[in-house]
């Protein structure tokens, strides 16, 4: 068959709308007594992951999808649910990052770190997606949020102890994995900044523990968990995705590091080869983010780190607002009010950014439609650079000029005082037709345009901006997409098996 990533924009859009209004529930699982007593004794053999699997297990349940009809429907459900946690994670550590101006811990370099690393999770998911026949998707946890399962709700805040406080909880294994000292440390942070962790459950974890079970090949355990059946409720034992021992798993179409470490250093990414390759790339991505042991590595443990030390870093923050919007009409919310950008250059520049921001996105999909050994391999090429391209020139030169700017045109120093980009994802969803996407990007770079020639007319606006962003916005890069996306219709590589 024709997997559904060449199909038209009508039918990816009605399976999103599927998904979303589809009920996700938690199901947790009849715990015999006899089977509650061995773990209350600590059989011989299971380490302490399996005590705190069997834990999570026991607070929150599993999440499903009832409604799905195979086990890989659910799967690419939940995959789905996961790549807009990580998209969420990487942009928010992203914002967070760029509003440091100083330290002297490094830290505006460790956040980008662990937002680099939430992008190799992202990546990886769409690994995850490819081999049991999903369409990729780059949705953000914002458009469709879960409030269930969603870690926080998605907020864009400058980098502060607070915001770390809730990084550290979000990102923290069960309590029961950490020492008394820790769980001390944990319960002062809590109320220190007023977080509430007696409802935060490690349910990000159990999600990703929800997809390894349904890649494990039967109900007997497999792989790096040690995941018992009678801890799986009755109705979810006995299904297990089948296809990845039939499917050629779309592996030309999939990524390795290798094709971005050029531009990324730092990027993880893991290839779904077989399904063992499955299920040590899920144990990996949980067990550096919300993973259920702690490891020195993970993000829990960098961003503790970074807590204990803000006090002595003494870093300096700019005074950016909190999900940030470009408006010309004040609103009447004051809340949102606070951070209405309106100053004429820095509206311009951000709307620029999104720009650059929704392309950089668009390449993503494309790229995966392309194979690595197909016709069209150096188009492929072109599209990650171009995605690249946007993230590490584009979207990073624009956050810099725009926190060089006032959020408003009055002389009256508001806080907060300086712009910041928006991260505004696109209205709809991105078309998976091929035809289309490449239409959609000649409509961004058309936009771009328009944005920077708005610009040069402002009065008042530096040359060397015009100067700077001429370099970032028109481009021999550009020049060549306007020329392939006039000219590539019909040029693709069908994902068949």
């Amino acid at each position: 068959m024709i997997y559904s990533l060449i199909l038209g924009r009508e039918q990816s859009v009605l399976a999103m709308i599927k998904r979303t209004n589809s009920k996700l529930e938690w199901v947790k699982p009849e715990i015999s007594p006899e089977f509650q007593r061995s773990w209350e004794n600590i059989p011989e053999g299971l380490n302490a992951r399996s005590q705190n699997i069997f834990q999570t297990i026991q607070e929150t349940g599993l999440p499903t999808f009832k409604e799905t009809s195979s086990p890989e429907q659910e799967a690419i459900w939940l995959l789905e649910v996961a790549a807009e946690i990580e998209h969420a994670l990487l942009v928010e550590y992203l914002y967070s990052a760029y509003s440091i101006k100083s330290d002297t811990s490094n830290f505006r370099q460790k956040v980008t770190n662990i937002a680099v690393q939430e992008m190799g999770h992202l990546i990886t998911v769409q690994n995850l997606l490819l081999a049991i026949g999903g369409n990729v998707y780059f949705e953000r946890q914002d458009r469709s949020p879960q409030s269930s399962i969603d870690p926080f709700t998605f907020k864009l805040e400058p980098f502060s102890k607070s915001a770390l406080a809730k990084y550290v909880i979000a990102e923290m294994p069960l309590l029961s994995a950490l020492s008394n000292e820790e769980k001390a440390e944990i319960e002062q942070i809590q109320k220190e900044h007023q977080l509430d962790i007696k409802t935060q459950i490690n349910r990000v974890g159990a999600l990703y523990l929800k997809i390894y079970w349904l890649f494990q090949s039967s109900d007997d355990p497999e792989g790096p968990w040690t995941l018992l059946k009678d801890l799986i409720p009755i109705e979810q034992q006995g299904k297990h995705i089948t296809s990845l021992d039939s499917l050629s798993l779309n592996i030309d179409f999939q990524t390795d590091d290798s094709e971005w470490l050029a531009s990324v250093a730092g990027l993880q990414i893991d290839v779904v080869r077989n399904r063992t390759d499955a299920l040590n790339a899920i144990f990996r991505i949980s067990d550096q983010g919300e993973g259920f042991e702690g490891s020195i590595d993970s993000h829990f443990e960098r961003f503790r780190e970074m807590y204990r030390q803000y006090d002595s870093a003494l870093p300096t923050i700019r005074d950016v607002p909190s999900n940030p919007f470009v408006s010309e009409t004040p609103d009447l919310d004051p809340d949102r009010e606070r951070n209405r950008i309106s100053h004429p250059i820095a509206s311009i520049l951000v709307d620029l950014a999104d720009v650059r921001y929704q392309k950089m996105l668009l390449h993503f999909v494309q790229f995966f439609s392309y194979s690595k050994s197909g016709p069209q391999s150096s188009l492929r090429q072109d599209l990650i650079k171009w995605a690249l391209s946007e993230m590490t020139k584009g979207i990073r030169v624009l956050s810099r000029a725009v926190q060089d700017l006032p959020r408003i045109s009055s002389t009256d120093m508001v806080s907060p005082t300086t712009a910041a980009l928006a991260f505004t994802t696109p209205r709809e969803v991105f078309p998976s037709s091929n035809d289309e996407q490449w239409e959609l990007l000649t409509q961004l770079l058309d936009r771009s345009q328009e944005l920077d020639s708005k610009l040069a007319s402002l009065p008042g606006v530096e040359p060397g901006l015009i100067a700077l962003l001429t370099t970032v916005v028109l481009s021999e890069d550009d020049d060549k997409r306007l020329t392939i996306a006039t000219e590539t219709t019909g040029l693709k590589d069908p994902l068949v098996v």
